[in-house]
């Protein structure tokens, strides 16, 4: 009998080709492997020489176990064993070893030759399949690392309920990472050291020892090395004197650190650590991915929670002055009014304050400068009035001064205010004049008839008395602003121009398109309103925006950049591209109660679907402007509009205030994006973690490169809009360029 004719003798019997079923079976790139009733292997193929490195006669006659080793799997070994026992099909997958020595992942299907009823032999077909075990094991991985990030975002999203930001990092940090314990090692920036903050994994005499742990920059050498170069890190005991001396004292063989920073401030570091499992010899991809990804979380939510006292505290206090805010001040006046009905005393005074040519200054200069100035004049209005008086700011320019005074000191202090803003301020490179204009109220302007009891000051005598100084100041403000307008002809007549700006034809709609990132298709624009002016040309919206605010003109604005926005976007989707529209929204519109239904009317007019427009709003607006302007959100979302909040992680806001807004998108600050490509990756990680446990879409603006664009991509943020793309352009320059 032949070579061919012994490999197919066990099959039945008839008119076969054996040398065509041979040379068939070879050429296939799977391979055949037979066995008898025995499991003795009878024949095979070429695929199964070359897969696995044995020639044919050391196959034949030995059992296929000849290809298990120690990783193969002992549960899939049992589960084949039971098939062949029930004399059933059987599929899997098994780590099987090549006669060198290394491994592969061997694909294999077996099935049962029957002959009159009885079991002769098994035929099973195997495949290499270690590339494909490969790709999907790293998609399994992406899939799994993407669905722990959005469990800690949504975690941290949720009212803590008594555990801080620390300890639920601290939890996540073994199965995220696969590690057995954890530990979540704060910065303290007073005392220079670094702190245990939060733990898990840890129990008995080492819970409590790491717990007591402590350690500063000169002694911790690796934590420092780490916090310096802000780059996750596998540290072992061969690291340094100080890693083998703490892994000896804590019972652990290896640790994975990564920083946690906000912006450029170091906050912490996160550890892992290997005791009872095998540690890895480096840090790979999708450890490092994980790593980062959490530390981004960590950072952001850490600053949430710092940001989170802040908000409540700026419930009470103005954020740029640090002074308090009207509700205090209102407080604070009715205390004095109550003191004053039950133990008698000086009057209660209070004074308005108005800083001369203020709209001028703040429209020609940076916010940033501005905001100094604003800083100074709360600093001159505290150390003129001392420490028995009250200094709040209601807004803008708008100071209030209360204090308990006679009628004679409430003079003099008048006199004494003048006289502090007789000095000049420093703005930006220049030094310019601003004085100050005064009204005032008196607790007797309030008080019951002289029939009645002083205790008879009413619950609203407080508010009264301030307004009564408001209105005061608002007569003398009138006046003061006449002269301000004869001595100041040009500034005067660009709030003049600005308020018949856009009667004139001068405001224009400019558009800067958004892309989306994972395959750079154009998918919506941003409107951005332009100025030009017949005289002085362009103007800056730095500078004309805040004008337009404070006289009014805004809402004109508002409503002709929606209007054409509106207009250009029916008309480019009429012509086949369906674009998604974002306008930008003032404070000032928002506060018109009629604005929801010009914006529902005016898309309705223009055949624009309400979901393909985007309102964009300024995240700390949103947060701290309640009632009118966020029940007018609240309806437009519900009719389908998207709310965006612009310029976000600038401001106020925390995760569960988000959480309860009518937000659908986020737009990352440009502060941001600029750093992503470094230090502020995980920043950037950590904003895109919070939106998606939010269910948000995400858009990074201000995108300069392709670097940035990049990174942004791997990340998954969803859109991007920058000069990396393209600048704010005309409407017919957009069509030209990107429609045509």
């Amino acid at each position: 009998m032949t070579e061919e004719q012994g490999m197919f003798e066990w099959l039945p019997k008839g008119d076969i080709d054996v040398s065509l079923l041979f040379r068939a079976l070879d050429s296939m790139g799977d391979g055949i492997v037979v066995t008898d009733a025995q499991e003795r292997i009878v024949a095979v193929n070429d695929a199964i020489v070359r897969t696995t490195g044995y020639t044919r006669d050391e196959l034949m006659g030995a059992n296929f176990r000849i290809l298990q080793g120690r990783d193969t799997q002992r549960d899939a070994v049992k589960a084949l064993r039971d098939a062949l026992d029930r004399g059933d099909r059987y599929v899997g997958e098994f780590v099987n070893y090549r006669k060198d020595g290394s491994a592969f992942w061997n694909g294999i299907s077996v099935a049962p030759v029957m002959k009159a009823g009885r079991l002769t032999h098994w035929v099973s077909m195997q495949r290499d399949i270690t590339d494909f075990v490969a790709k999907r094991t790293a998609i399994e991985r992406e899939h799994s690392t993407t669905t722990m990030m959005l469990s800690v975002a949504r975690t941290l999203s949720e009212p803590s309920g008594g555990r801080n930001v620390t300890q639920v990092i601290a939890d996540a940090v073994p199965a995220v990472w696969g590690v057995d314990r954890s530990s979540f090692v704060l910065w303290d920036e007073v005392g220079e050291r670094f702190v245990i903050a939060s733990m898990s994994g840890w129990d008995g005499v080492l819970a409590e020892q790491l717990m007591n742990w402590e350690g500063t920059r000169s002694e911790s050498t690796d934590l420092t090395r780490i916090m310096d170069s802000g780059q996750p890190a596998l540290v072992t005991r061969a690291s340094s004197q100080w890693a083998r001396s703490v892994m000896e004292d804590f019972d652990v063989d290896a640790m994975a650190v990564v920083p946690v920073k906000i912006a450029d401030r170091f906050l912490g570091i996160i550890a892992g650590y290997w005791s009872l499992s095998p540690a890895p010899r480096i840090l790979d991809d999708t450890l490092i991915d994980r790593m980062t990804g959490l530390a981004g979380l960590a950072g952001v939510a850490l600053d949430q929670a710092r940001l989170q006292q802040a908000i409540e505290w700026s419930t009470s206090h103005d954020p740029v002055t640090g002074l308090p805010n009207r509700r205090m001040l209102e407080e604070h006046v009715t205390e004095q009014l109550t003191a004053l009905a039950e133990h008698g005393g000086d009057d209660v005074v209070v004074l308005a304050c108005d800083v001369d040519r203020f709209t001028a200054i703040s429209d020609s200069y940076p916010t940033a400068v501005v905001d100094s100035m604003l800083r100074e004049i709360a600093a001159r209005l505290v150390s003129t009035i001392g420490e028995d008086g009250f200094v709040a700011r209601l807004g803008r320019d708008d100071f209030m001064v209360a204090m308990r005074a006679r009628p004679e000191d409430a003079e003099a202090l008048v006199s004494r205010l003048l006289d502090a803003f007789l000095a000049p301020f420093s703005v930006g490179d220049d030094t310019v004049h601003a004085g100050l204009s005064i009204g005032g109220a008196a607790s007797a302007d309030v008080a019951p008839s002289p029939h009645e009891p002083v205790e008879t000051f009413g619950p609203t005598a407080g508010q009264r008395l301030i307004s009564l100084a408001l209105a005061d100041l608002n007569a003398r403000r009138i006046a003061e602003g006449a002269r301000q307008n004869a001595a100041n002809p040009e500034d005067a007549g660009l709030d003049s121009d600005l308020r018949s700006a856009v009667r004139n034809g001068e405001i224009e709609v400019y558009y800067q398109p958004q892309v989306r990132l994972d395959d750079g298709a154009l998918v919506g624009v941003e409107a951005l309103v332009r100025w030009n002016h017949p005289r002085l040309g362009q103007i800056s919206p730095v500078r004309f925006i805040p004008l337009a605010e404070y006289n009014g003109s805004i809402r004109d604005i508002g409503l002709f950049v929606f209007e054409t926005a509106c207009a250009d976007a029916a008309r480019w989707a009429a012509s086949g591209h369906p674009l998604e529209m974002s306008v930008n929204v003032a404070v000032h519109q928002l506060e018109d109660p009629t604005f929801s239904d010009r914006v529902v009317r005016t898309a309705s007019t223009h055949g624009l679907p309400n979901e393909r427009l985007t309102l964009e709003v300024t995240e700390t607006r949103l947060v701290s402007d309640r009632s009118v302007p966020q029940a007018q959100l609240h309806r437009l979302r519900e009719l389908g509009f998207v709310v965006s909040i612009d310029d976000f992680g600038t401001g106020f806001s925390s995760l569960t205030q988000l959480s309860n807004l009518p937000v659908g998108e986020l737009k990352i600050d440009r502060s941001f994006v600029s750093g992503v490509t470094a230090a502020d990756r995980s920043i950037v990680a950590g904003l895109i973690g919070f939106a998606r446990g939010l269910g948000l879409r995400v858009v990074a603006e201000g995108v300069e490169d392709a670097e940035q664009y990049e990174v942004l991509r791997k990340l998954g943020c969803d859109r991007a809009q920058g000069y990396h793309l393209a600048r704010p352009m005309p409407a017919e320059q957009f069509e030209r360029e990107w429609l045509s």
